[in-house]
Parts: structure tokens; C-alpha cells; sequence
């Protein structure tokens, strides 16, 4: 409750808790985009954390957003 931002609340959950947290949000924001488009589009979602690490990753590989990323392997980012 004392926290001003989202990322300052999530830095006071432990770790297990905002991975959860982070996928129910996904699964919301996955379901308001489903509904928006109709169902006509495959809506996917990474939530990121203010590192750039991978919080969540909706089927799709976390490997994907590592430093040493088969999409840009030479700038190592994310």
C-alpha cells in the first residue's frame, strides 16, 4: 500500500508472488486484447522488469529476450 509505482510494489513481492502477479496480468490484458480484436488476432505478451528481465513471457521462449538473443546476437539486447 506504500508503494508509489508499480515497479516499487513488485520490488516488495517476493519473487514467486510477482511472477504470479505478472501472468494473471498478462492473462488480463490478453483477454481485454482478445475482445478488442474480436477474437480476430493471436495476441502474445512479455512483461518485462525494470531490468529487462522477463517477468512473464505468454508462449513464448524466454531465450528469446536473453542478452545473447538469436534475433540480434551482435548488440546482446534484450
Amino acid at each position: 500500500a506504500g508503494a508509489n509505482t508499480a515497479a516499487q510494489a513488485f520490488a516488495l513481492l517476493p519473487r514467486a508472488v510477482a511472477l504470479r502477479l505478472a501472468a494473471d496480468l498478462a492473462a488480463r490484458a490478453g483477454r481485454a486484447a482478445q475482445n478488442h480484436s474480436g477474437r480476430a488476432l493471436d495476441v502474445r505478451h512479455v512483461l518485462f522488469d525494470q531490468d529487462g528481465g522477463v517477468l512473464y513471457a505468454d508462449d513464448i521462449p524466454p531465450a528469446l529476450f536473453s542478452p545473447c538473443s538469436p534475433l540480434h546476437p551482435e548488440t546482446g539486447s534484450r
